[in-house]
């Protein structure tokens, strides 16, 4: 993935479902390796899950 499109799915702040999904999605395909291998760690998918805490949290009124 290019360092724009991470730039952009990092400051993307989701306001909907939707957006929660698509952010998750991109999370899970930074975090998968060639090998199917899926390792969050030390990878872009680690602080957009947390990301991903938080919108679920606002969105729902608590954040």
């Amino acid at each position: 993935m290019q360092s724009s499109n991470r730039d952009a799915i990092s400051a993307a702040q989701p306001q909907t479902l939707a957006g929660l999904i698509a952010k998750a999605r991109a999370a899970k395909l930074e975090a998968t390796f060639w090998d199917s291998f899926e390792n969050i760690h030390d990878t872009m998918a680690e602080p957009w899950a947390w990301d991903l805490v938080n919108a679920l949290l606002r969105l729902a009124g608590e954040g």
